[in-house]
């Protein structure tokens, strides 16, 4: 005689397993509880993800979708991966811009999950969710750390391991740009020897570059053990770009480079027009006779231009009261994308039109009820958003750098949005009130008296 299932059906299975906390299983698992055939499995299963109970990001395998990711479509990936990797029995590590966001050093969520694996694998689309796969030699020889997620834990590279695979991978980083940028945050969290030993599990060349990059981003008391391991183990002069011409490159001789290109290092993302967000941080270019220099902006309140420090302390800030998200659609639904934004009357959206994409800010609210979410091909948020209540000049130069700055220090991330006479930033929604007083407190040190500086007084010799 069968023997009955102790669970009603596919939902009333799935349920059980949130209930003892577990979110993932497979379609043989389904099969063998409900004591049902393929076919009748395949159906059940079905029917639930057409309600967005469930998603399957691998053949196979599927995860539970709480209320809280509906609009994702699927769990975030580094709540799947581990006991995805775990079924396929593969080793893996999250890298790259990744792992940087867990070591706070990233200045935007990535749009997609980088997971390194021993041999390359399609990369997994799964309701908004996009886990990009990349090969990396002697994968189980790399440094990791595991970090907590609501569902269990995630190996990620340790901070020496990520500076390590950005400079070697930086093409899925976003160029050498971006390297910098996430290293002169990502550089404080370093260790000299640990840096050294997690240089014998790449190409010296990566070495090579990674010491020159934290030498010139300040980090010099970083790099003397890299610098040794180079000194050591190269056996050529590499570029710092090694697709670029070598031409009227600077030759360092401590990390056998010929500096072959110009690297910025960003604060926070550039905003729209550009002027008002003054990027560069650090400026790396070669001077006259070829010595290589660099400058840096202090954005404190003392450090800020007389101009940029009165208008800060004119500034008041202005919280949208509905959440945000952000899309990224195909350039052929930029009608839609318009008339949507059309209908929001007196409400913040944004719309920027590009070559390769359509990018979107709109409410919550009014992006789960589009047509459009199925056409998207990634979203982020929740968002709020921020408004300095002051108009601006489209000329005025730095107003943003001092509040990106603080932001970043404060490990909060920030995508700006600026419109003819008002700058905006989007500001994850968990990040809201430490972001309101960081901000706050700026425009309250704008607002004191300048102290003089040091030796500049009545009375001081000259």
């Amino acid at each position: 005689m069968k023997k009955e299932s102790r669970h009603r059906n596919a939902r009333d299975y799935a349920s059980g397993l949130a209930a003892k906390g577990r979110y993932h299983f497979t379609s043989r698992e389904v099969r063998s509880a409900l004591r049902i055939s393929a076919d009748a499995g395949k159906l059940a299963l079905n029917r639930l993800e057409k309600k967005s109970f469930i998603a399957s990001p691998a053949r196979g395998f599927y995860v539970l979708v709480p209320p809280e990711y509906r609009s994702l479509g699927c769990l975030p990936a580094d709540q799947f991966i581990p006991a995805l990797m775990k079924r396929l029995g593969l080793p893996y590590y999250a890298g790259l811009l990744s792992a940087a966001q867990y070591h706070g050093a990233a200045h935007q969520r990535p749009q997609e999950f980088q997971v390194f694996l021993a041999k390359n694998r399609r990369p997994i689309r799964c309701g908004m969710v996009r886990v990009a796969f990349i090969a990396r030699k002697h994968i189980k020889d790399v440094p990791v750390q595991s970090f907590n997620t609501p569902r269990g834990t995630v190996l990620v590279s340790s901070p020496e391991a990520t500076a390590l695979d950005l400079v070697g991978y930086a093409g899925h980083a976003g160029g050498l740009g971006q390297v910098a940028t996430v290293l002169s945050e990502l550089g404080e969290r370093l260790d000299g020897e640990k840096l050294a030993t997690a240089a014998r599990t790449a190409p010296v060349p990566w070495a090579q570059r990674l010491g020159y990059l934290l030498e010139h981003l300040g980090f010099d008391s970083k790099t003397a053990p890299l610098k040794e391991y180079v000194r050591k183990h190269s056996k050529q002069w590499i570029l710092l770009l090694p697709k670029a011409p070598d031409k009227r490159s600077h030759r360092n001789k401590g990390w056998k480079l010929n500096v072959n290109t110009k690297v910025e290092a960003e604060l926070g993302r550039p905003a729209i027009g550009g002027l008002r967000a003054e990027k560069a941080v650090c400026d790396f270019w070669c001077g006259d006779g070829g010595a290589m220099q660099s400058k840096q902006r202090n954005s404190s309140a003392e450090g800020m231009q007389p101009e940029t420090r009165t208008l800060w302390a004119r500034t008041t800030l202005r919280v949208a009261p509905a959440k945000y998200c952000l899309v990224s659609l195909p350039t052929t639904m930029l009608s839609e994308a318009v008339r949507m934004v059309a209908k929001e009357d007196r409400r913040f959206a944004a719309l920027i039109a590009e070559p390769d994409e359509v990018s979107l800010t709109i409410r919550d609210s009014v992006w789960e009820t589009s047509s459009l979410r199925r056409r998207a091909t990634a979203q982020s948020g929740p968002f709020r958003v921020i408004t300095f209540n002051l108009d601006l000049n489209p000329a005025v130069v730095g107003y943003l750098a001092p509040a990106a700055h603080r932001l970043a220090e404060a490990g909060i991330s920030i995508v700006p949005q600026c419109a003819f006479s008002k700058d905006h930033l989007l500001i994850q929604e968990a990040d809201l009130p430490k972001a309101t007083e960081v901000l706050k407190k700026l425009i309250s040190d704008c607002k004191k008296p300048r102290q003089p500086q040091s030796g500049a007084g009545p009375g001081s010799s000259t």
